[in-house]
């Protein structure tokens, strides 16, 4: 048996640590790719929350308010991440900490799966909005906690990912510095004509699989988006 773990936030933050490791330099100096050693257990663990909060047992009951694993909708949920990726990735009969445990699995497709979860957590979220997750907390509240648990991962482990929302579209995205961070924000949610050219455009930049043209271009047309209306009303006037 398994439960989701609802954190008072307050509680948390009582909970949060400043340490460092001993002698080590105020800012880590370089962001680390992939799935280190140290990251596994906490990414593991981060993977099984994940799938059962999209595959629970909605006919299971337990008085103490915990929640079982539907292991043919978690099959299902693989199997579409196999068709989608184009691999064979071993794990529809296996036992999702045990696989992940072999370094060659979390190697192989780690970033991929956990990207995957990250953007079916966001269907679940938009699909059933304010739905209790086995009549104890909302759907919503279950996945933002799952998101801010992960990037809080990330971050500690000094990950060169952060989950990134953009648009309603939920995904593992290249972390960048502070500042740059906040302008993008800002510019993406002004839900301007030009922020959904923004928002495609910083994922080709900064996913997990850039791509740099496309990148570019559709820079030029959001910058050309807001722009142009500007040039035609001087040139009208």
């Amino acid at each position: 048996m398994e439960y989701i773990v609802n954190m008072d936030s307050s509680v948390e933050e009582d909970m949060a640590m400043s340490w460092k490791p001993f002698g080590a330099k105020e800012e880590s100096e370089t962001l680390v790719d992939g799935v280190p050693p140290y990251m596994v257990n906490s990414v593991i663990d981060w993977i099984g929350q994940a799938e059962l909060l999209l595959c629970y047992d909605e006919n299971y009951y337990s008085c103490f308010d915990e929640m079982e694993l539907d292991s043919r909708r978690r099959r299902s949920l693989v199997s579409e991440f196999d068709r989608k990726s184009r691999l064979d990735s071993y794990l529809y009969d296996a036992n999702t900490k045990s696989y992940f445990r072999v370094k060659k699995h979390m190697n192989r497709i780690g970033l991929m799966y956990l990207d995957y979860l990250i953007e079916k957590l966001d269907e679940l979220r938009e699909d059933h909005d304010s739905s209790l997750v086995s009549g104890r907390m909302p759907i919503d509240s279950a996945v933002e906690y799952l998101y801010e648990d992960f990037e809080k991962i990330l971050s500690e482990s000094g990950s060169k990912w952060r989950v990134g929302k953009r648009n309603g579209y939920c995904g593992m995205e290249e972390r960048v510095s502070p500042m740059m961070q906040q302008i993008a924000d800002e510019l993406v949610e002004s839900k301007s004509s030009a922020s959904q050219l923004l928002s495609d455009a910083w994922h080709s930049m900064f996913g997990r699989n850039p791509d740099y043209s496309k990148a570019y271009a559709t820079a030029v047309k959001s910058v050309e988006a807001v722009v142009l209306p500007i040039v035609e009303k001087i040139y009208i006037e």
